[in-house]
This record gives structure tokens, C-alpha cells and sequence, in this order.
């Protein structure tokens, strides 16, 4: 049972949406944009919100296809994956530090220029008519990502874009209770981050290093480490996973390296420091 003040901020996360015309709601997929969506659509009705997600190199092809059944699962009719062009220009060129800010401007100021004229959409013709325009764009921000390196913060800020689990306070761990509470899937999901946060900042983000890291990951994932990285360190990949996975890995050692080598990397080495979202940041 969930505890008085988890309810509390529940509560006032639902007095946040339930005044709303409609939403729209930037959906990853991940923990805090499932619960998002969720209490969305209960409050508001199906036919007043819909769910946004960014099409782009960035996100690998198998989160997007997930992120599409989820939301469908969940009860949205208008679900888009709106395309969202990187990698010809800068920041991706340099990849400065700032990295993240640009690209989630770049990913909000087309889902608004969606929810504004209906460019740049795709996805089912139902999704694809009777877009309401006007209505709030929602993301998911909560209250743990204030106290990390998030760049991209400052986009949210910057294009008017509602978080309301900020609002109401959530911390991650509270937002995997209530979903597990909710019996959302996604309660116990490991962490996201795109896959251009595996390059070092610096070193310019092209499709052909998303490609590698994308099918490095699904290989470790294929051998049953769920949370994973492959950092990208040019002909080097860093490999992370949570400390208590070091030495099943490190069993499968032959196999693994022989598998991302296959992907055009000389060299295989493994983070004793083990997982750390944002290692680049530190």
C-alpha cells in the first residue's frame, strides 16, 4: 500500500492535470513518462491526450518499437513517433558539453510544431487526425534529475513545457512505487539515456558509432544484462554493468569480446567502476 505522503503528492499530481483541456505528453517509454501518461489518460480520456515520441537515430529501433505497444497498452488512441533530424550539423558535429540541451530543444520544438500545424508527424491515421492544437505539452522531469547534470533542463524551461511529476515533488524511487502500485510494466525498468550519451564529449556523434553502440547493447542484453552500456571510445568499447553483474560477465568474457569486436571495435575492456548513468559528466 502506497504511504500517506506518496498519496499526498499523487493527489497533487492529479489536481495538476485533471484542470486541463487535453495533453500532450513527450513518452520515452521509460518509468517516469509511462506514469505520466497513465495518469493522463485516466484523468483527462483517451481522446484528449496524446502521446509523443522522437524518431531519430538517437533512440534505439527497439525502445521506439516498445514505446509504440506500450503506449497502446495504456489506452492511448492518438499515439505519434514524430521524426526529429539530427547528426547534419552542430551541436552533434562538435558534441559540446551542452550536448543534451540542444537536442531536447530540437525534440520539443517539434512535438510543439506538431501539436501547432500537424508537420513532421507519422504514425497511425487515427493518431494523424483530429490533433487537438493548443493543448499543454508534458514531460517528465522529476525531482532527483534537478540534483544530476541535465542540460537539457534548461530547453524544458526555455519552451514553457509542463512537468508536472517535478511539480508534485516525485522522487524516482516514489514514481517506481506508485507504478508498481498502478501495476504499470515499467515500474522496475532500467534507467534510459540515448544513445549518444556512450560518446565522449568532444568527439563528433555520427550514425555509423550509434549503430555499434546500439548493437553492442542488444548483444549484452541478448545475454541477459539488462542494464548496460557500451561506451564508445573510438576503436575502444567500455563496457558497464552494475557491480553485481562484473563476474557473470567477465565469465562470458571470450564471447562477449568477440561479439562487439564483429562490430568494427580493436579493443573490448570493462568498467570495474561498474554502471554509472552520465559517466562522461563526472
Amino acid at each position: 500500500m502506497m504511504e500517506n505522503e506518496l498519496k499526498e503528492k499523487y493527489r497533487y499530481l492529479k489536481s495538476l492535470i485533471s484542470p486541463l483541456p487535453g495533453a500532450a505528453v513527450a513518452f520515452s517509454g521509460g518509468v517516469d513518462s509511462t506514469l505520466l501518461l497513465h495518469t493522463c489518460l485516466e484523468l483527462l480520456g483517451p481522446q484528449k491526450v496524446t502521446a509523443l515520441t522522437a524518431c531519430s537515430p538517437l533512440m534505439p529501433r527497439q525502445e521506439l518499437k516498445n514505446a509504440m505497444k506500450l503506449a497502446r497498452s495504456l489506452g492511448a488512441m492518438r499515439y505519434l513517433q514524430v521524426d526529429t533530424p539530427f547528426l547534419e550539423a552542430e551541436p552533434f558535429l562538435s558534441n559540446p558539453r551542452d550536448r543534451c540541451y540542444h537536442c531536447k530543444k530540437i525534440i520539443l520544438s517539434s512535438f510543439l510544431e506538431v501539436l501547432g500545424n500537424g508537420e513532421k508527424k507519422r504514425g497511425n491515421d487515427e493518431a494523424a487526425c483530429g490533433m487537438v492544437s493548443g493543448i499543454p505539452l508534458l514531460e517528465g522531469t522529476n525531482r532527483d534529475d534537478l540534483e544530476v547534470y541535465r542540460p537539457g533542463r534548461q530547453a524544458v524551461l526555455e519552451l514553457g513545457v509542463g512537468s508536472p511529476l517535478l511539480e508534485a515533488a516525485f522522487r524516482k524511487e516514489e514514481i517506481r512505487t506508485l507504478s508498481k502500485e498502478l501495476e504499470l510494466p515499467t515500474w522496475d525498468m532500467p534507467s534510459q539515456a540515448c544513445l549518444a550519451s556512450r560518446i565522449p564529449y568532444g568527439q563528433s556523434v555520427d550514425r555509423e558509432k550509434l549503430l555499434q553502440v546500439e548493437r553492442g547493447e542488444a548483444c549484452l542484453k541478448g545475454l541477459g544484462f539488462e542494464e548496460c552500456r557500451l561506451r564508445h571510445h573510438g576503436p575502444l568499447a567500455r563496457l558497464e554493468v552494475p557491480l553485481r553483474d562484473l563476474e557473470r560477465l567477465l565469465a562470458l568474457a571470450p564471447e562477449i569480446s568477440e561479439k562487439i569486436k564483429a562490430l568494427g571495435f580493436i579493443h573490448v575492456t570493462l568498467d570495474l567502476n561498474g554502471l554509472q548513468s552520465g559517466s562522461f559528466d563526472f
